[in-house]
């Protein structure tokens, strides 16, 4: 009821020519970072954080102990054990965040960048060589 918000502090001011959009509710809550399916799964009231994040399926790079939510309304909400847990309540138009875990860190993967970046810039180097850049 309109009428209850006269006085408080949603009581907007409105003038001639002001038009009033209220969006549609979401019916989606997102799981992105370190998932398979970064997607938007439909909303579940009885589902609960570790349920959706099960959905989308961790990562090996996934912080499990750093999953934060940011719900619709902004509100950034993490913790670990009683302040924030997986059996957490998910709204629709939650966002579910599963970071990286920085600490894990493979040693394999550096080195094949390593490697990468040395044969492009080898490359680089043999081609300027060819088309006559060094002499």
């Amino acid at each position: 009821d309109i009428e209850k918000l006269v006085g408080t502090p949603y009581d907007i001011r409105l003038r001639t020519g002001d038009r009033l959009i209220i969006p549609k509710r979401p019916d989606q809550v997102m799981v992105v970072g370190e998932v398979y399916t970064q997607s938007a799964a439909m909303y579940n009231p009885n589902y609960n954080q570790s349920d959706y994040v099960a959905q989308a399926g961790l990562t090996r790079m996934a912080d499990e102990s750093a999953i934060y939510v940011v719900r619709a309304n902004g509100k950034v909400e993490a913790g670990n054990g009683w302040l924030f847990s997986s059996s957490a309540k998910i709204n629709p138009g939650d966002t579910i965040i599963v970071p990286t875990d920085l600490d894990h860190v493979n040693m394999l993967d550096i080195a094949l960048d390593w490697s990468r970046a040395l044969m492009q810039f080898g490359t680089s180097v043999a081609a300027m060589k060819a088309i006559g850049v060094f002499k």
